[in-house]
């Protein structure tokens, strides 16, 4: 049977953690895709940073377990860490308001994975990216945990982590990032575990003008990045710049054999996000 269309008895329950401000465009697909997880998502916690538009009604229309929580002013990590604060389940993922879950399974597959392993503390998976129209751009089949990777270059999808609530809890993101707090995080956190990857599509990445990079400009990213890596890894040597490439290429071609090989129906809730905000094209 097809992977993507089975999920075994939930055995953990994790609390899903939002931060938003001025997601009107996009946080309704974003609820409804962990609204579809149904009983392995205990709560959804929507942290906002002051939103003028009607992000708010959005969320308490969409009832069942998403939580609004107005905190004005906070900052993308400050938001996350809040809902960290916040969160009862025993794992949590970190799903921004642009982005969703690739099908209805999602969450549920990677509770049998915790709860399967007690020694499993941070499980991540692979991802796939649409542009703004909701056209698929990229799939990439994430590389196995390397800490030596991870160090040079940010090549886990944020919104395909997650992570035992009670580790959260113990590392908060660094406030101070507005682009780089989930790399920094992911490093932070890979010097006291390994991380478990679960091969299968997890999340889906939205990319679109109306980002943050395109707001905050692309100079404020760069210092960023060049800070985490000073940190972690000092000067990145030549043969390890092309390795590198080398396995972002790799991720890129086994994304799309496993989109032969899983076949248009494991797209289906994909398509239905995408339908649902009014673009009729195909996505897979």
């Amino acid at each position: 049977m097809n992977d993507y269309l089975m999920v075994n008895s939930i055995s953990s329950s994790a609390t899903i953690i939002t931060p938003v401000l001025n997601g009107a465009s996009t946080i309704a697909t974003t609820l409804k895709s962990v609204g579809m997880q149904g009983e392995s998502v205990r709560e959804h916690l929507i942290i906002d940073g002051g939103s003028e538009d009607e992000t708010e009604v959005l969320v308490k229309n969409a009832g069942g377990v998403a939580r609004f929580t107005r905190c004005p002013g906070m900052n993308q990590a400050a938001a996350v860490n809040e809902g960290i604060r916040l969160a009862k389940g025993s794992f949590i993922g970190w799903l921004n308001a642009d982005d969703f879950y690739f099908d209805r399974w999602v969450v549920g597959a990677v509770a049998d994975c915790f709860g399967s392993d007690a020694s499993a503390r941070v499980i991540y998976g692979d991802c796939v990216y649409i542009d703004g129209t909701g056209r698929i751009t990229d799939l990439r089949v994430t590389p196995p945990f390397n800490r030596d990777r991870l160090s040079r270059y940010s090549y886990l999808p944020q919104p395909a982590v997650f992570v035992r609530c009670d580790l959260a809890k113990s590392v908060p993101l660094n406030t101070a990032y507005e682009f780089v707090m989930d790399s920094d995080w992911f490093l932070r956190l890979a010097s006291l575990c390994d991380f478990r990857h679960i091969r299968r599509f997890v999340a889906v990445f939205r990319e679109h003008p109306g980002q943050k990079m395109h707001k905050l400009g692309r100079s404020v990213y760069t210092a960023e990045v060049d800070a985490i890596r000073g940190l972690s890894s000092g000067r990145i040597r030549r043969h390890e710049r092309v390795m590198d490439m080398m396995t972002n290429l790799r991720a890129r071609l086994a994304g799309r054999m496993r989109r032969l090989r899983i076949g248009p129906g494991a797209f289906e809730d994909l398509r239905l996000m995408i339908k649902s905000e009014g673009d009729s094209k195909p996505c897979a």
